[in-house]
């Protein structure tokens, strides 16, 4: 899904160039009329303006009702429409007014608005709604870990920066950053030469959870040593509560996003002089 965010200047335009072709092509508009009209409509949409998510989605269930259009014929134009349109209204309920019942969970199946739709639609609407939701939610953690990194990278008179750019990472996985942990451990206990032992992404998390739980850095030694870590602490033990570890001159916080990703943020420690603690 692209839920890139349109300059709401861009997306009013293309809101206002719909409407036109709207008003010009009548009651009934001609094949390349609608394509047109559903072109910009959906860029507009998903670029994140209200007003156009609840145009493409007034426009498709309105000639669903009236014309047997969309639906289930054209799934993707019928899904995303109907999805983008609940997205609108369970932010600005007084929009609602015209689609009552759709953004109510689950939507309300007395509504009369709701009893046009097929229930399969409904189902398949209500999941785009929410996977829009997390796809915008994901890109504004993302947006922000940029501006932080920027703002960091701009910070006069640090002793300390990190070798990556970007100090906060979104990732699915926290075995994704396991190595990068390993390499801050090695370079503050002397040993910025040595490999990483390899282990599976299972006993990765579960470094990390054990390291987070108090068991201390050295649990990195035992996992580059080979030593059996079947016993470690759990292998997920992240929460939406921050917690972090201290390696040398960095810290490492982890928290879990209300959607699903983790946010990884790793920080130079002020002050500290590179090397062991």
């Amino acid at each position: 899904m692209d839920c890139t965010q349109l300059p709401a200047a861009e997306a009013e335009a293309l809101l206002a160039e719909a409407n036109t072709i709207i008003r010009e092509a009548g009651e009934h508009p001609d094949p390349d009329s609608v394509v047109r009209i559903l072109e910009k409509l959906k860029k507009a949409a998903y670029g994140g303006l209200p007003a156009a998510q609840i145009r493409y989605g007034w426009f498709v269930t309105g000639y669903y009702a009236t014309d047997e259009m969309f639906w289930p014929h054209d799934r993707e134009t019928a899904i995303g429409a109907l999805g983008l349109l609940r997205f609108a209204v369970q932010r600005d309920p007084a929009s609602a007014e015209d689609y009552p019942g759709l953004e109510q969970t689950p939507p309300d199946p007395n509504s009369a608005f709701i009893q046009l739709l097929d229930p399969e639609w409904i189902r398949l609407a209500v999941e785009e709604a929410s996977a829009y939701e997390a796809c915008v939610e994901k890109q504004g953690q993302a947006a922000k870990a940029k501006v932080d990194a920027a703002d960091f990278e701009a910070c006069p008179g640090r002793l300390a920066t990190p070798s990556d750019g970007s100090p906060s990472w979104l990732v699915d996985d926290l075995a994704e950053v396991y190595e990068g942990c390993v390499v801050d451990y090695l370079d503050a206990y002397g040993k910025p030469d040595q490999s990483i032992v390899r282990i599976s992404p299972a006993q990765q998390r579960r470094v990390l959870c054990a390291v987070l739980g108090g068991e201390g850095n050295e649990v990195f030694e035992r996992a580059q040593s080979g030593q059996k870590l079947q016993t470690l602490a759990r292998e997920y033990c992240v929460g939406e509560q921050k917690q972090e570890f201290r390696m040398g001159r960095f810290i490492w916080e982890f928290s879990k996003l209300p959607n699903g990703p983790y946010l990884v943020t790793r920080t130079a420690r002020s002050g500290s002089p590179f090397g062991r603690m």
